[in-house]
């Protein structure tokens, strides 16, 4: 049994964890922004001693924001990494990503969404040398100091596994659990459950068992690289929603194994990006509605076509219940929209491939040391 003693918020490490790695990190974690500086920063703050530590390499991408993003994210990596290359001349190219990095900081040259944005780190992730385990992180979370070294001991331990969740925690209430790993999902009625929601995180974490998850959360998605390398990455159809629902399909279909790190903690905020609705994000937006409906029904069609007709009626007619008796009219056309493109083909814009030009690259070398504590 674990002890987790929480009087502020935070929680004490696992007792018996690995030591950190001295080598170069097998690990690399890759974070998206897109126009939510302050959110991204406040993650990668949280990330910073891992890389420090020799445990961790980082790639940030950002999905061409029209705010002040990249200069933020620019004068951070300053601050905190010896930079050996800055703004190169000569683009690397997608397929050839570099090999050898601590911190890596590209744009995508596009909004392509949260599969399109991420897929970009993804790349070069797999393209770094020793690269083992790709651990892709929403810009609206922040990592407990032991949620990476919780992860690979599971990962040690459970070598059949593909994709390993940790336990989500409500960002604004610590002591509530958003997810435990992930989700069950209905395909039928399209309903998804996340395991865990709204209980005490002391009440999850005393629960004894094996969890069955149809997915992991993206919030926080712990991949081997090579899973990713054998069944692809995220189908860039699925601009928000469902990209890690149908990773796992692909995953599981390949002979990988689901598992919940329940010792693994990541605190969430939710809907920072993608407008969905949250615990402090209470209205949500047309376009977060529209990709919810867009996805399910592609999701749908894609794995489960022979129930699509019933599905799609089913979820039609559900989701206009529910704003009908929720006074949500105003998210109805996002539903109409969203099954018109579905059958007709639309939203279907093509995006230019990646010239990958990397803005800040720190290769091969050590960040800058932690202050030493008084």
């Amino acid at each position: 049994m674990l002890s987790m003693k929480a009087p502020d918020g935070a929680f004490a490490a696992p007792h018996r964890m690995p030591a950190p790695e001295k080598t170069a990190p097998s690990v690399c974690a890759v974070v998206l922004n897109w126009n939510r500086p302050d959110h991204t920063l406040e993650c990668l703050a949280s990330l910073l001693p891992l890389i420090q530590g020799r445990q961790l390499a980082l790639v940030v991408c950002d999905n061409a924001s029209a705010d002040d993003s990249v200069d933020r994210i620019k004068d951070w990596a300053r601050r905190h990494f010896q930079l050996q290359v800055d703004s190169p001349a000569q683009p690397l190219g997608e397929s050839a990503p570099p090999s050898e990095w601590d911190f890596l900081l590209v744009q995508t040259g596009a909004n392509r969404g949260y599969s399109g944005g991420n897929n970009v780190g993804i790349r070069c992730a797999l393209g770094r040398e020793q690269c083992k385990f790709v651990w892709i992180l929403n810009n609206d979370v922040l990592v407990h100091p032991h949620a990476l070294t919780a992860l690979l001991a599971c990962a040690q331990q459970n070598s059949h596994v593909g994709v390993f969740g940790s336990t989500i925690v409500d960002y604004y209430r610590r002591d509530r659990v958003q997810m435990a790993g992930g989700c069950r999902y209905h395909p039928l009625t399209t309903l998804m459950k996340p395991i865990g929601r709204g209980r005490s995180l002391n009440e999850v974490l005393a629960g004894e068992g094996e969890i069955h998850l149809d997915y992991i959360g993206g919030a926080a998605m712990f991949c081997r690289a090579e899973m990713l390398t054998k069944v692809g990455l995220f189908d860039e159809r699925f601009f928000l929603y469902y990209e890690e629902t149908d990773l796992a399909r692909r995953a599981c279909a390949s002979g990988y194994a689901l598992h919940w790190c329940k010792e693994s903690m990541v605190y969430h905020k939710g809907g920072v990006s993608t407008g969905g609705r949250s615990s402090v994000n209470r209205k949500e937006s047309w376009l977060s509605n529209y990709y919810e409906n867009l996805s399910t029904l592609l999701y749908t069609s894609k794995h489960h076509p022979k129930l699509l007709p019933m599905a799609a009626i089913l979820r039609f007619f559900g989701k206009s219940l529910i704003y009908l008796l929720r006074g949500r009219l105003r998210l109805f056309p996002a539903l109409v929209a969203a099954y018109r493109d579905a059958l007709t083909g639309g939203q279907q814009t093509a995006i230019s491939p990646v010239n990958l030009e990397p803005i800040l690259l720190a290769r091969g070398s050590v960040p800058k040391p932690l202050p030493e504590r008084g």
